[in-house]
């Protein structure tokens, strides 16, 4: 099945994380102009509500404030969504985000399990154990959250990995993903066969009229 694009929205305020996944970048900054206009009073009592924009102008007015750890973020994802379909009963469906935070920024995967999603924490924990513990031995199990644990433990230290389940309707997301880039080294063989395969398929995707998005707002 090809790879159709999502949109993960994180909304990190003062008081936690919130995650939401959208069909549609409209639908996050939709969805990002609700909050601001939820939040403007309470935020800022002294400040008129602008008639536009209001989404962009919140967040860069708490940014100014020194609040840079209050934000509103989109990541764009292409997932093969046919993984996920038997995560839950239908319409509804669960997607397992995982946010990953690291000094550098943030990441965001979409996982068709807790369990696959703790994998990949594992993956991680077991690419960075070496650099960021290198006095301590990593655990024969267990690895991901050894690793997260004590990077916990050191203060200050602002590196977490979090899954949030979020309920949605697949049917609503219908944005096909662009292809990937073609790999740097040229491939040979059967190999070479898939990848020829993978993007003329895709190309015929993109040939055909583009299927109507359902209106509405994104679910969490």
């Amino acid at each position: 099945m090809p790879d159709t694009t999502i949109y993960v929205a994180v909304y990190q305020h003062k008081y936690g994380t919130d995650t939401y996944v959208c069909a549609s970048e409209t639908e996050a900054l939709d969805l990002r102009d609700y909050l601001a206009r939820a939040n403007w009073a309470e935020e800022m009592p002294d400040t008129p509500l602008p008639v536009n924009a209001v989404g962009d102008a919140y967040f860069a007015a708490l940014a100014n404030r020194g609040r840079r750890n209050e934000y509103f973020e989109i990541h764009r994802l292409a997932c093969d969504l046919s993984r996920f379909r038997e995560a839950g009963p239908p319409p509804t469906t669960w997607l397992h985000i995982a946010r990953y935070e690291h000094p550098q920024g943030t990441e965001v995967f979409a996982c068709a399990s807790e369990a696959e999603a703790l994998a990949l924490r594992d993956d991680l924990a077991r690419a960075h154990w070496a650099r960021e513990l290198p006095d301590t031995p990593p655990p024969a199990t267990d690895i991901g959250k050894a690793y997260f644990t004590a990077l916990a433990a050191r203060a200050g230290d602002n590196e977490y990995f979090e899954i949030d389940a979020e309920a949605c309707d697949l049917a609503r997301f219908t944005e096909a993903a662009p292809p990937t880039r073609p790999p740097q080294v040229a491939p040979d063989g059967a190999e070479l066969v898939a990848i020829k395969a993978q993007y003329a398929a895709r190309a015929r995707l993109r040939g055909s009229p583009p299927p109507g998005r359902p209106a509405g707002r994104g679910g969490r």
